[in-house]
């Protein structure tokens, strides 16, 4: 996300503006990604009274999902505290800070967001279900099936300098324990590897998103875990993290084995089978200064300015 632009864009339009008698035009700010869409079938699917619904995780949906991306500073170690400020602003509606985990820099895995509602009249067992991404040419990849350990550990190296921002890890990064804690922290290290540092560089806390996850624990259920139980007439709503990033034209994601439906005694004489393509595509979104909110999608017009009189930014150029 480019929330250090932001906040230099708003600071300067706002100091141009005072000490001009034009009104600043900017750019909205929008950011690109790339997304799994339905590829010529719904991601909605029912069968024998179970129904499976699959959604694609991306930056665009962070806001609207605010059970899995919000999170308070309060709750963030106070070493990361200078830095979050200069990165992160509150969104309006709700006071929360806003960040999408699973991906930063280009890059990002395969996650989604799964329901699944229980019309069979018994109970569906999630130990029985098998679930894979298959990609052509490859063999069959598994799902992440365990959270991991999102306690952070100080690793700061002991020769490092007083001024510097201590780095705290989660033991599961550390362990490389193949979990979702793991596989978050894993994918924004590889971005901090890499990213292009200013004349002004500020240092991403990388276990940041471990941190997200823990915050919002109970939103963050498995859907593979293998403990889990779908209650007849109730809904169960986990995620399902892939490790392998978003790049693949085409994949499917097939789910076998649902125990559909049982006789009087409780055995199973049906399964059900779920099958979902999805291909890849372009996303766009981009950020309501008014709201600090980023909105999936392309933005109204492509320019903006502050209005003073009404304290808000308003999209377009202003009439003389």
């Amino acid at each position: 996300m480019k929330f250090i632009s932001l906040t230099i864009i708003l600071i300067f339009s706002l100091a141009t503006s005072a000490y001009s008698k034009r009104v600043k035009v900017i750019d909205v700010p929008t950011d690109t990604y790339k997304v799994y869409i339905p590829d010529g079938m719904s991601l909605t699917q029912t069968k024998n009274g179970l129904t499976v619904e699959i959604i694609p995780l991306n930056p665009g949906l962070m806001h609207k999902y605010p059970k899995l991306f919000s999170w308070e500073k309060d709750r963030m170690p106070a070493d990361w505290k200078i830095n979050l400020s200069t990165f992160y602003v509150r969104n309006t509606d709700d006071g929360k800070y806003y960040e999408y985990p699973f991906g930063a820099g280009g890059k990002f895995l395969n996650v989604y967001l799964i329901k699944i509602t229980n019309k069979t009249g018994h109970i569906i067992r999630m130990s029985g279900v098998h679930i894979y991404l298959l990609v052509n040419g490859e063999n069959p990849i598994r799902p992440v099936t365990n959270f991991g350990n999102a306690s952070l550990v100080d690793v700061t190296p002991a020769d490092a300098s007083i001024y510097k921002t201590k780095t705290l890890l989660p033991q599961s990064y550390i362990a490389n324990d193949g979990s979702l804690v793991n596989w978050v922290t894993w994918i924004w290290g590889e971005w901090a590897k890499t990213r292009k540092k200013g004349f002004i560089s500020f240092v991403y806390p990388i276990g940041l998103p471990s941190q997200i996850l823990l915050q919002n624990r109970r939103s963050y259920n498995l859907i593979n875990d293998v403990n889990s139980e779908v209650l007849p007439d109730f809904s169960y709503s986990g995620i399902l993290l892939f490790p392998r990033l978003i790049k693949d034209n085409v994949i499917d994601i097939k789910m076998y084995d649902f125990p559909t439906k049982t006789d009087a005694a409780g055995n199973v004489t049906e399964r059900s089978n779920f099958d979902f393509r999805l291909k890849l595509a372009d996303g766009i979104m981009y950020y309501d200064l008014n709201t600090k909110k980023w909105i999936q999608g392309e933005p109204p017009q492509k320019v903006e300015y502050y209005n003073r009189k009404q304290k808000k930014w308003i999209y377009g150029i202003p009439k003389k």
